[in-house]
């Protein structure tokens, strides 16, 4: 299902006050993530689209942890467990929004670390919740998606250049 930029800040809203709340509160699991409304945390299977990206969402594996609660911007092959991708990060310890390349930390990725710093080191982005502006957040995302592209065609080239 294609969403729509107003769609998108719909779920990071959610992402963050279901967070926040959790924080506030002390709760240290992720029980009722699945009862949001857009089902894309747990083992939700990847339906909205956003330009050319599927939305998967990640809260941690039962306990919430800083840098824990996000969503990946999958493209094409890449999974959340197997790839690299772009991921919005809400630490929600510190109140601070990232927007950066990552990469799956169970399996072994194609991505070299040297790339991603590369990569982060040009189009990291950072901000607190408390000057968070959505309308900017979205130009972020849709900058730091394009530049995503770019670098991954110049990096499959490469990766199909060595084999």
């Amino acid at each position: 299902m294609e969403i729509k930029a107003a769609e998108l800040i719909e779920i990071i809203k959610e992402l963050i006050e279901f967070a926040d709340k959790k924080f506030e509160n002390n709760e240290t699991t992720t029980e009722g993530s699945t009862n949001l409304k857009y089902k894309i945390y747990g083992n939700a299977k990847p339906k909205y689209r956003y330009k050319d990206f599927l939305l998967k969402g990640y809260i941690g594996q039962g306990k919430l942890k800083v840098s824990d609660v996000g969503i990946a911007f999958l493209y094409e092959d890449n999974k959340i467990n197997h790839g690299f991708y772009i991921c919005f990060v809400y630490n929600y310890r510190e109140k601070k929004i990232r927007l950066e390349l990552g990469s799956s930390k169970e399996k072994i990725s194609e991505l070299p670390k040297n790339r991603e710093d590369e990569f982060n080191s040009e189009h990291l982005q950072e901000c607190y919740r408390k000057d968070l502006d959505y309308s900017k957040l979205i130009i972020q995302i849709d900058e730091i998606l394009k530049s995503f592209l770019e670098f991954h065609k110049i990096l499959i080239l490469e990766l199909s250049n060595k084999k």
